[in-house]
């Protein structure tokens, strides 16, 4: 099997939304992006990394991608929650336009009478956000959530989810775009999960399907600010992409 997957598709693509200086200039320059949130938020170069500096890394990166706070990053990574608050002031002070995104994008929803859309113009109905204040916008709006008024967290819900149907559906529609490449190519497409796409090939075809795989895979788009990168291995058995 050629077993590819988008690296970082998530990432790229809130890097598009938001043009945050930082994410664009990382992908642009084909650097890791959780080595740099090591250096600029856990002040680790990449040299003294470890996996469970690493992992905590991902989480802020993951975990605060779509408005989660220092509770979650606590409940993800074990850390307390000062720690977490301080490593998320540091990530946001270096990735405002990030930020600014995420505050924005459901106001945005709100205004286009609560549809939130992706970068193919599918959309999603958000009726939820039309029902009162849009609480990023309020400055009380953590001590009103602390109270847990069934409004207010319906509402907090469905900004997360203006945000998930932006990036992830359109890490979706960019899938879907790379499976109708790949099948026109005439590779044959076994299964795909998530951002991960396994190919059947004869072993000796194994170099001609990894170049044709990832083509399709990085040109399944036009208009991303970023580039897309696929990630390809010939394996015997699915079970060997999780090494």
């Amino acid at each position: 099997f050629a077993d590819s997957d988008f690296g970082q598709l998530d990432l790229r693509i809130a890097a598009h939304w938001s043009q945050d200086p930082a994410l664009l200039s990382a992908f642009k320059d084909g650097v890791d992006v959780i080595d740099l949130i090591c250096e600029s938020v856990l002040g680790i170069t990449k040299e003294n990394q470890t996996k469970e500096k690493r992992v905590l890394a991902k989480a802020i990166a993951y975990g605060t991608l779509f408005g989660a706070g220092p509770k979650r990053l606590v409940e993800e990574t074990g850390v307390d929650i000062k720690t977490a608050s301080s490593f998320l002031r540091r990530y946001f002070a270096v990735h405002k336009r990030l930020k600014m995104f995420q505050l924005y994008y459901p106001l945005k929803v709100r205004q286009n009478d609560c549809y939130a859309t992706t970068l193919f113009g599918r959309r999603r109905k958000l009726a939820s956000l039309a029902e009162g204040r849009v609480i990023r916008f309020d400055p009380r709006w953590r001590s009103l959530l602390v109270g847990q008024g069934e409004e207010e967290w319906k509402i907090h819900a469905a900004e997360r989810e203006a945000l998930s149907v932006r990036v992830q559906g359109t890490a979706a529609d960019i899938m879907k775009s790379a499976m109708l490449k790949v099948y026109r190519s005439g590779l044959d497409i076994r299964a795909q999960i998530h951002d991960e796409l396994l190919v059947q090939c004869r072993v000796e075809d194994a170099d001609k399907v990894t170049t044709i795989l990832k083509e399709c895979m990085e040109h399944a788009v036009d208009g991303l600010s970023v580039p897309l990168v696929a990630n390809v291995k010939i394996v015997k058995s699915w079970g060997e992409t999780e090494d």
